[in-house]
């Protein structure tokens, strides 16, 4: 989740949605608090310049390399776990990126109880309500099927991510949907993994009375042009690296017949609300997309 106060937007950060290319492209308007004081602020300042031009983790001498760990500590245990969490991208040059944001006092308002992935019903409830109502809040979505083997794919292939453990006891994609079926079937709606609640697109936008809680919603289908939509609301213009992805093929190929009927009953929430229509077989699917990448 990300927020800026000099444009007045909100951003809630959905997993395996491109936000991490959005999060990047944002980050000179977002504003948070590194509780950072005195000669200390001049000492950062002079780091993050020095860094700015570094590209990943590896290019850092050992004592850059020292300097950003103890940086991360630091936040993690007096700001926000969002810089932390952002910085697992690799990009030492994030830290010069956000320098304006952490050393800023045009903005004091500045609330630092966010996570990565909060909800908007999350952000609601940590910010006062006229700045949630005032300012402009989007999301980026994709078809719910392909989300569920992008964080299945994501999960695996991230060692370090919460989720991975419980992905790998499922053994494979068949045992992950058939497992994600069952939960749904038997209207399990928290503990899903292990004690780890599993939020999906929707989960992340809507209320509990299905009414959606942001002003605008960007398709990854059209990603550029939405995201343009947006920075003209907002008064910027910013393109969009693409971070974070997770390495498989077309996502129809991942499906069987039989697991492709437990998805879109598993995301049957997801594509109603989000609108995505999913009423073909896989073989039919199969056969649109084929046209359609022909025609193109």
């Amino acid at each position: 989740m990300l927020i800026s106060h000099s444009h007045k937007f909100i951003f809630v950060h959905i997993p395996k949605v491109a936000g991490s290319s959005i999060s990047h492209a944002l980050i000179p308007y977002v504003h948070y608090n590194l509780c950072i004081d005195g000669e200390l602020k001049e000492l950062v300042a002079s780091f993050f310049e020095k860094i700015k031009e570094k590209t990943s983790h590896e290019s850092l001498s050992e004592g850059e390399a020292c300097v950003v760990n103890e940086l991360i500590g630091h936040i993690g245990k007096v700001s926000d776990r969002q810089f932390a969490d952002m910085y697992n991208d690799a990009d030492p040059g994030i830290f010069a990126k956000l320098l304006p944001s952490y050393l800023n006092e045009t903005y004091p308002k500045v609330y630092s109880e966010f996570l990565l992935h909060d909800t908007a019903k999350a952000v609601r409830e940590k910010i006062p309500t006229s700045i949630f109502n005032d300012y402009f809040k989007f999301a980026v979505v994709r078809n719910p099927l392909e989300w569920l083997v992008s964080l299945y794919y994501y999960c695996l292939q991230k060692k370090g991510t919460y989720l991975h453990k419980y992905i790998v006891r499922l053994g494979s994609f068949e045992g992950y949907i058939d497992y994600l079926y069952q939960c749904k079937n038997d209207s399990k709606t928290q503990n899903i993994f292990g004690e780890i609640y599993w939020e999906t697109l929707s989960d992340y936008l809507f209320d509990d009375s299905d009414n959606c809680m942001v002003d605008y919603i960007i398709k990854m289908e059209s990603i550029h042009e939405d995201f343009s939509k947006v920075g003209k609301i907002l008064g910027f213009e910013a393109s969009l690296p693409h971070k974070n992805s997770s390495k498989h093929d077309h996502y129809l190929n991942h499906y069987t017949d039989e697991t492709y009927e437990k998805a879109k009953f598993i995301m049957s929430r997801d594509l109603k609300l989000l609108k995505y229509t999913e009423n073909l077989s896989l073989q039919q699917k199969r056969e649109q997309v084929n046209a359609d990448l022909t025609l193109s």
